[in-house]
Parts: C-alpha cells; sequence; structure tokens
C-alpha cells in the first residue's frame, strides 16, 4: 500500500504526540511509524536494519539505518 495523505497525517500526529527528540529512545519508533506511514508493517518488514555494524576502511562504523535496495546500500 503507497503511502496516502492521511497514513503521513497520522504519523506527523503520532510524531507530534509521542516521539520526545531523544534518539536512543525514540529512534527506532520513529523509524518503524516512518515506515508504516509508507505501508509496511514495520522496518523490519521494509527490509531496514538499525544500528547495523559495517565496516568503514580500517575501522568499522554502526549506520543507524541500514537499507539495501537491490545491491545498493542506502
Amino acid at each position: 500500500m503507497p503511502a496516502t495523505p492521511e497514513s503521513i497525517h497520522g504519523f506527523l500526529n503520532y510524531c507530534r504526540e509521542y516521539i520526545s527528540g531523544r534518539e536512543r529512545s525514540d529512534g527506532q519508533l520513529f523509524l518503524d511509524r516512518f515506515f508504516q506511514a509508507f505501508g509496511y508493517e514495520g522496518l523490519k518488514e521494509a527490509g531496514a536494519k538499525c544500528e547495523e555494524v559495517v565496516p568503514d576502511g580500517s575501522r568499522q562504523g554502526k549506520q543507524d539505518l541500514l537499507i539495501y535496495f537491490g545491491r545498493v546500500k542506502i
């Protein structure tokens, strides 16, 4: 199901009421609701991963959100 004006407004209203802006406590909840607004059950069903460890040159870093589209990481 694609996003609709109602689903986007519902997402924005949810954020205004429940999301405080603290990344550690609200980040994954925000992303889960974001993907729901676009018709997915949640971020996992959209193929997204949170806090994924990704090699970065000679060290490893963490991505807040990682989505694969085919072979492309975003």
